[in-house]
């Protein structure tokens, strides 16, 4: 056998506990205990430097403006069964840079409101702005972010 193969049935298994997933290459730990391993990073080193995040928004409320410099829309794109969630202040740029399947839902907002959005569906987070199209991230879309192009 040569470096770098290994033998067809060898596989790789998340080096968290007993998970047996399958972990991205070059990462020792699957995507969900990553994900969980760096929050708790993120946890941690806020507590050191005496900073949390100042996210307050409890969901109740529809997406208002904050008075920042740059207002726009919040945005919803759904990609296959997954949604990035994100701002601009140009929706028709944003369209053309990222893959999408459709616009699932806007609202006017500021890049704070964007942050709120991503706090409150953190449990459903996939990957940086990208969350999982699940029934109830869709509800909450719907309910929150009701504007379409």
């Amino acid at each position: 056998m040569s470096r770098g193969t290994r033998p067809a049935d060898h596989r790789i298994e998340c080096g968290w506990g007993d998970c047996r997933s399958t972990p991205p290459l070059g990462l020792g730990v699957c995507q969900d205990h990553a994900i969980e391993a760096f929050h708790w990073v993120r946890q941690q080193m806020a507590l050191k430097i005496g900073e949390m995040p100042s996210w307050d928004y409890d969901g109740t409320q529809p997406l208002t403006p904050d008075p920042a410099p740059k207002p726009g829309l919040v945005y919803a794109m759904r990609f296959g069964n997954l949604v990035k969630i994100g701002f601009t202040t140009n929706l028709t740029e944003r369209r053309k840079a990222i893959p999408h399947d459709e616009v699932i839902g806007l609202a006017p907002g500021t890049m704070t409101n964007e942050r709120q959005v991503h706090a409150i569906l953190a449990e459903y987070r996939h990957l940086g702005e990208w969350f999982r199209y699940t029934p109830e991230v869709a509800a909450w879309i719907t309910e929150h972010m009701p504007m379409t192009p």
